[in-house]
């Protein structure tokens, strides 16, 4: 792990909101945390559903992405939080 490096890390989630993104497997969540220190970007992708969802463990704050890619049936709320965090976002069609 020490030599890995990536320019961008794409990673799913139980769970995205305000506090961050979030998942529900502790083991899960050390690796993604050791890959997302060597990635220059990290890219999360969700569905709809997981804006409205909620998961035991976060994985890191939204400070730490930089863009979601989710569907259109994503609300102007959720969207709009993202881009107050300055949060690319894209909407897969």
């Amino acid at each position: 792990m020490n030599r890995y490096h990536a320019s961008k890390l794409f990673m799913g989630a139980a769970a995205i909101g305000e506090r961050g993104v979030m998942q529900a497997d502790v083991v899960l969540i050390q690796a993604e945390q050791k890959l997302m220190d060597k990635a220059d970007q990290l890219v999360v992708l969700v569905d709809s559903s997981k804006f409205a969802a909620s998961a035991t463990f976060l994985v890191c704050a939204l400070s730490e992405v930089d863009i979601v890619i989710t569907d259109e049936a994503a609300s102007e709320a959720d969207i709009g939080m993202l881009k107050r965090h300055d949060i690319e976002v894209i909407i897969a069609h």
